[in-house]
């Protein structure tokens, strides 16, 4: 059996000495059953965990949250604090804004979340943060990796 240049140089694949020469015995492509069912196994997974995790809204000047059948409304002009800092996830480090407010409700909202643009438009609108978002995150993204956490409150 002939085997091509290109069967020859394919990843993953196990090459076994036969009555016919070498041959290709398997390829990365006979995993594709146990691939599929971890993708799916990784779905439901994030599906479950989408399902459970709190929606964010920007409503006017207001974040409202809605969390198992409650809706929780909170005005962005009573903040008491608001961090900007990394967060481990996974295998890599994403940037997460907490917020709190008077009555021990802490919120954190990670730049991957579909509010977070129109949330630091409203954080821009409430006159809370004196820097505008695009200088505040451009100073935090520029300090790199490393960076520690910036108190948005405490800014000049």
């Amino acid at each position: 059996m002939e085997v091509s240049a290109s069967a020859r140089s394919a990843p993953g694949a196990r090459r076994e000495r036969g009555r016919s020469g070498l041959q290709l015995l398997h390829h990365a492509s006979h995993l594709g059953a146990s691939v599929s069912l971890v993708d799916r196994i990784n779905r439901y997974i994030a599906s479950w965990v989408h399902r459970h995790r709190p929606h964010i809204a920007v409503k006017g000047d207001d974040l409202v949250i809605m969390a198992a059948g409650e809706r929780k409304t909170l005005r962005l002009a009573d903040l008491s604090s608001a961090m900007l800092s990394y967060r481990d996830v996974y295998a890599a480090k994403a940037v997460v804004l907490v917020l709190g407010f008077p009555n021990g409700i802490n919120i954190e909202i990670f730049q991957d979340d579909p509010s977070w643009f129109d949330l630091t438009a409203a954080l821009d609108r409430s006159g809370r943060i004196a820097v505008p978002s695009r200088e505040w995150q451009l100073r935090f993204l520029a300090a790199g990796d490393d960076a520690s956490a910036l108190d948005l409150l405490n800014l000049r």
